[in-house]
């Protein structure tokens, strides 16, 4: 995948998802820079092998426009999937903001919210973020970060020649 000055954004991550097709599959991403050919979490720089569908997310400044990611798609057993990549914005939640979003399908969002130290003159020591959906039984996937850089995926420093 070769990143072009046609759609990218220095200040969006880039989202890849790959969404299982059929009951037992499981296809696991690979993603890295050098290797053309990443087929595990140890020759690749960014990986995600959670069962199932997975979504891996390559933070802004970690790739530049005319740089090629190389991907990888592992299945252990046959396995059926469908492929998506997009750019994801960070919408900045505050403390004093509501929201009413729409998500459109196996769609990404990125949503941050800085849990403030005090709140009403005490420290704060417990919070409730609420997240529901339109409609009973849909499904949303959530992943909870607690560092500043939000790390999405696993990733390993890549490796340095002497």
């Amino acid at each position: 995948m070769k990143l072009t000055r046609n759609f990218y954004d220095s200040n969006q991550h880039l989202t890849f998802k790959v969404m299982a097709d059929s009951f037992g599959s499981d296809p696991d991403v690979y993603i890295d820079k050098e290797n053309a050919y990443p087929t595990s979490s140890l020759n690749a720089r960014w990986y995600c092998e959670k069962k199932g569908s997975d979504t891996c997310i390559v933070r802004e400044g970690e790739f530049a426009s005319g740089e090629i990611l190389y991907m990888g798609i592992y299945c252990a057993e046959k396995c059926s999937y469908k492929l998506k990549t997009w750019y994801a914005n960070v919408i900045d939640m505050t403390e004093a903001n509501r929201k009413q979003m729409r998500f459109a399908q196996y769609s990404t969002t990125i949503l941050k919210y800085k849990i403030p130290k005090q709140s009403a003159g005490k420290f704060t020591n417990s919070y409730e973020i609420q997240i529901e959906p339109e409609e009973q039984y849909q499904p949303i996937e959530l992943f909870l970060s607690l560092d500043d850089t939000f790390q999405i995926i696993e990733e390993k420093p890549a490796s340095h020649v002497s």
